[in-house]
C-alpha cells in the first residue's frame, strides 16, 4: 500500500509541475464622478423625488473614506472572502 500512495504523490507532484498557467489582466472597478444622495421621504401627493447627484470633489475626506471602506467590506462579503487588511 505504501508504494501505491507514494506513486500517487509523485503523479500529483508531476501534474502540478506540468500544468500550464494563463495570465490575465483584471480591469479595475469603475470610479464614479458623482455620488447619489437619498431623496427625502415625501407624501404620495407630492410625487416621487429623484436622488440628487453630488460630484466627488464636493464630498469631505472623512465621508469619502467611509464610503471607500464600506465598498471594500461589501466586495469581500459578496466574494465570500476575508479582507486581508481587516477593514
Amino acid at each position: 500500500m505504501a508504494n501505491v500512495s507514494n506513486s500517487m504523490t509523485e503523479l500529483q507532484e508531476r501534474d502540478k509541475q506540468v500544468r500550464p498557467t494563463i495570465s490575465i489582466e483584471i480591469i479595475p472597478f469603475s470610479v464614479p464622478n458623482d455620488i447619489y444622495l437619498k431623496p427625502p421621504v415625501v407624501n404620495r401627493e407630492d410625487g416621487l423625488k429623484q436622488a440628487m447627484k453630488v460630484p466627488l470633489s464636493e464630498i469631505d475626506t472623512a465621508s469619502l473614506s467611509s464610503l471607500c471602506d464600506e465598498f471594500r467590506r461589501s466586495i469581500f462579503e459578496k466574494a465570500g472572502k476575508t479582507d486581508p487588511k481587516g477593514i
